[in-house]
């Protein structure tokens, strides 16, 4: 069941990959679309580079070898652009660079909505919908915990984890954010890099908070495709 779950869980990744090349919703995604030939320039380049990644992973073991990776793709990607005689706006309009809405880029931490006085008489019409989310979230978190344990080769405790998401989503309610619980693609990663302490998730905090504080148009200049 769990071999199962996990390549469920790989396929997944490579269909969200694939919708982000092609542009297109996920239930839109089909083999007629994999092989327009007006759209195999839009993937064909993200699966040489994604075989190209995976080579290097294992041809170099180390925790440097996926983030030098990361900034070669996009140093490329952008080196091309000049070269080719592009800009920014021409790749945003090709849809090789994503095109964000305003408000997607907004540094507002609390949403305005939830500026003012809470209505606690309209959340009893959702609770049905909050112990289902916390329901789906603590089955999520079992469920990429086990798989966590047979791809790590070591033993989770359950019961501390479970406490610890269940607090972790209490605090993030207050900002607004979703339920949340383990990753196995965010905790496979690192494993995989050689990078075990829990600094990892310290550090990509801070990544996030960084691109956050930062400039605004970092975003737009990663690659899409």
């Amino acid at each position: 069941m769990l071999g199962g779950f996990v390549a469920g869980s790989g396929a997944l990744l490579i269909k969200g990959g694939l919708t982000v090349m092609l542009g297109i919703g996920a239930d839109q995604l089909s083999w007629s679309s994999l092989i327009d030939p007006t759209r195999l320039g839009h993937w064909m380049p993200g699966l040489g580079y994604a075989l190209l990644m995976a080579f290097s992973a294992r041809r170099w073991p180390s925790w440097q070898t996926i983030p030098a990776m990361l900034l070669f793709g996009i140093g490329s990607f952008h080196l091309l652009l000049a070269l080719g005689g592009g800009t920014l706006q021409t790749a945003t309009t090709a849809g090789l660079l994503p095109d964000l809405p305003a408000e997607q880029l907004s540094r507002q931490l609390v949403p305005a909505a939830a500026s003012g006085p809470v209505a606690w008489g309209q959340l009893l019409r959702f609770l049905p919908d909050m112990i289902a989310t916390a329901f789906l979230a603590s089955l999520g978190m079992l469920l990429n915990s086990s798989a966590i344990e047979v791809t790590v080769r070591r033993e989770l405790d359950f019961n501390r984890d479970l406490k610890v998401v269940g607090l972790a989503n209490l605090l993030a309610a207050l900002v607004g954010s979703p339920a949340g619980f383990h990753s196995l693609s965010s905790t496979t990663l690192p494993e995989r890099m050689g990078a075990r302490g829990r600094m990892v998730g310290v550090l990509a905090a801070l990544v996030c908070l960084m691109a956050w504080l930062g400039d605004r148009g970092c975003w737009a200049r990663s690659p899409s495709r």
